[in-house]
């Protein structure tokens, strides 16, 4: 699966939450959080994988056990897609996507497909939809 397939339809996803400091509440609200903005970008959260760290595992965010847990229900959900609470370094990400065996997307990159879906989707009031290029330059110039 390629990261275009993700924004056909309605796409199976599980989150993966890492709970460092967190209170109970604080935890359960950015979950939620994270649930809502799937939705926004047409993911369907199946399941939920939570681990509880002090400081996010180097190589994996979430340790190797909890990241083949995660591979598990995965597989288990038919989920295409695994979307981590918390940012991820290049190298966990990577590492994630080994172990789980699904594209791996971390917090900012889904609130930047939102953001890249609705620049497809929705114009600017007032101007036709094109490509983002078309719209930016269609725009007023201030220097005249």
């Amino acid at each position: 699966m390629n990261d275009s397939d993700i924004n056909e339809g309605i796409t199976p996803v599980i989150l993966i939450g890492l709970r460092t400091d967190e209170s109970d509440e604080e935890f359960e609200y950015s979950v939620k959080e994270l649930e809502s903005l799937c939705e926004a970008c047409g993911l369907e959260a199946v399941c939920i994988v939570t681990q509880t760290l002090p400081h996010p595992d180097p190589a994996t965010y979430i340790g190797s056990g909890k990241a083949e847990e995660a591979s598990l229900a995965a597989k288990g959900a038919d989920a295409q897609c695994a979307v981590c609470l918390g940012n991820l370094t290049p190298a966990q990400m990577k590492n994630l996507q080994k172990i789980i065996g699904v594209t791996v997307w971390d917090r900012t990159r889904l609130i930047l497909e939102i953001f890249s879906e609705r620049a497809r989707t929705r114009p600017h009031k007032g101007f036709p939809l094109h490509s983002g290029r078309d719209q930016i330059r269609r725009c007023p110039s201030d220097s005249s």
